[in-house]
């Protein structure tokens, strides 16, 4: 990426990363960007080849598989370069586990759940997807419909649907938004690891839509799904206050993302400007 004004904020170690992260898109990801947006989803293998380059789990805890560098700017960073690989897709497919499903599973699993779930993550050896959006209810959060009381085993019984869910079908486990306790309101919403293969949880294909086709986004939905209390992410009924500190990475992950497709598209244009030629001149030399 080229850049008109120094950029101050990066240090050394940031530029080491950077040219890492520059070596898996041109091996791992640009020559496999059309066959993808023929496929509609990535292969597993990009995921895992990430993982063994240390580009997953960037802030996890080492114990655990992790980078343990607590440093945006390595996502940042990871997000920039994956836009030179005209793939906005797979942005976004490394954006769900490092800026969403991750911070989830560090700052509320307890250790049995980061090993189960946060250490074959950060590996590449399972995919990962948090699903919050439903038919009826997106930005919106307290308009959630999906249910999950206790039955008398303790476990918790998951009815309802999600959509518009990156990453879903490929997902291994997905953080489910739900309500466990329907009398308490916002303080009565929970989250629960769906597992794949658990009865009574089904995907529907990745959706067609106008952009990001090599994004893997699925409908999903749960009926009588028997999640098991161990499955219970942080405390119940505290989903709501997670969600609120959660989703502000979200955002700033999906503006970095935003604006480094745009610096791409900006460098395609300009050096299009400067080679094409017509009536005689080149067309940044019409203006």
């Amino acid at each position: 990426m080229k850049n008109f004004l120094p950029r101050t904020i990066f240090e050394e170690e940031h530029d080491m990363f950077r040219d890492t992260c520059k070596g898996f898109v041109e091996t791992e990801v640009r020559p496999h960007v059309d066959r993808w947006h023929e496929q509609g989803y990535s292969d597993r293998s990009m995921f895992k080849a990430a993982g063994d380059l240390g580009l997953l789990g960037i802030t996890s805890p080492e114990e655990f598989g992790g980078g343990g560098m607590p440093d945006y700017r390595f996502n940042a960073i990871l997000s920039e370069e994956l836009a030179e690989a005209d793939c906005g897709s797979v942005i976004v497919s490394l954006q769900v586990i490092n800026d969403l499903v991750i911070p989830y599973l560090e700052r509320f699993a307890n250790d049995e759940q980061k090993e189960r779930f946060l250490r074959p993550l950060c590996a590449g050896d399972k995919i990962a997807a948090i699903a919050m959006t439903e038919p009826g209810a997106g930005a919106d959060l307290a308009g959630i419909r999906s249910t999950a009381p206790k039955d008398e085993d303790g476990n918790y019984v998951l009815n309802g649907s999600k959509t518009f869910i990156s990453n879903g079908i490929q997902a291994d486990f997905t953080i489910v938004v739900a309500i466990t306790d329907p009398s308490k309101g916002r303080a009565g919403v929970s989250l629960l690891i769906v597992e794949e293969g658990m009865e009574g949880y089904t995907k529907a294909a990745p959706l067609k839509k106008v952009g990001l086709k090599a994004q893997d986004t699925a409908e999903l939905s749960f009926e009588d799904v028997k999640v098991p209390a161990e499955n219970l992410l942080g405390e119940e009924g505290a989903g709501f206050g997670y969600l609120r500190t959660n989703l502000a990475q979200e955002r700033v992950s999906i503006a970095v993302g935003s604006i480094a497709t745009s610096r791409r598209a900006f460098d395609l244009v300009y050096k299009h400007s400067q080679e094409r030629k017509t009536f005689g001149n080149r067309l940044v030399d019409h203006q």
